[in-house]
């Protein structure tokens, strides 16, 4: 059975080796053996985020088992907070394998995620602390994603191609969901330090929350947050600067989180940013409880 999958996804495997070579030979990306292998045995990992319901705190861990990671869901859920479950299609890890949710995403979407991880495991080393670093080395890796998947699609495919149209129009909506992010939790952190009962509190969150088109979940809220926030900040300095360029200021901020803290990390980073600075400065680090 596994012999036909694999068949049916030549496709998808060739893209996801071109898109691992692409990453170390020319981004500079470890040798490691992230994406070598496919493993019949993982479909997935699930990733279990919680969140005080009035706070924009968040916390989460992995499983490779999804009974497992439903258990802990339910558990948390019991405990009081806002709970958000999900499956993705890879995690960083230096041995991490081929998956088969991998195998059935778009191309775009592949494109994306194999220099998304690739960063992340060659990133570690800079991102020693993880309350500090983990806001800003997911924006570093949804930079190096998103644009580089472009490349990856425009060598593969062309630059008129169906799939080069699909990252483009990915790159957009990373962007859109930047500020929106920012908005979201610059209102809902406004509500949380109010002297509101819980029950208004309540009925406020669930109207901002409408507003952009979210379930009244800090959970779920807070986990694009931690993606989106400052993707703006990282996709101008991608843009702007070299590959090379870019990954040094990247790494130097990491490291500057770790040693002094997730603000001065940002500030690190806007030190090559000419826009408005202070909607990033603002940006809370809702892993820091």
């Amino acid at each position: 059975m596994d012999g036909k999958f694999i068949k049916s996804y030549k496709t998808e495997l060739e893209l996801i080796d071109f898109a691992r070579k692409y990453s170390i030979n020319r981004l500079g990306f470890d040798k490691d053996h992230a994406f070598e292998k496919y493993d019949k045995s993982i479909y997935a990992y699930y990733f279990v985020q919680w969140s005080p319901r009035f706070r924009l705190k968040i916390r989460w861990e992995s499983f490779e088992n999804r009974r497992e990671a439903k258990i802990s869901a339910s558990k948390k859920k019991t405990e009081g907070y806002d709970v958000y479950y999900r499956d993705v299609e890879a995690v960083g890890n230096k041995n991490l394998p081929i998956t088969k949710s991998l195998l059935k995403c778009d191309l775009a979407e592949i494109a994306f995620t194999v220099p998304h991880e690739k960063w992340h495991n060659y990133a570690k080393p800079y991102s020693l602390v993880f309350r500090d670093c983990e806001i800003i080395e997911e924006a570093c890796a949804n930079a190096i994603g998103f644009n580089e998947a472009s490349n990856i699609v425009k060598e593969l495919y062309g630059n008129k191609s169906d799939e080069m149209k699909d990252v483009l129009l990915q790159l957009d909506s990373g962007r859109e969901a930047s500020q929106e992010a920012r908005n979201i939790g610059e209102e809902l952190n406004h509500l949380y330090k109010s002297k509101l009962d819980e029950k208004e509190m309540m009925k406020l969150k669930k109207i901002i929350c409408k507003k952009y088109d979210f379930e009244p979940n800090n959970a779920s809220i807070l986990e694009t947050y931690v993606y989106d926030a400052l993707f703006d900040l990282t996709d101008y300095i991608y843009t702007e600067n070299s590959r090379k360029e870019s990954i040094r200021i990247f790494t130097t901020a990491l490291r500057t989180a770790s040693n002094k803290g997730f603000r001065k990390g940002v500030e690190s980073l806007l030190k090559h940013y000419d826009g408005d600075k202070e909607q990033f400065r603002r940006v809370p680090n809702v892993l820091h409880w």
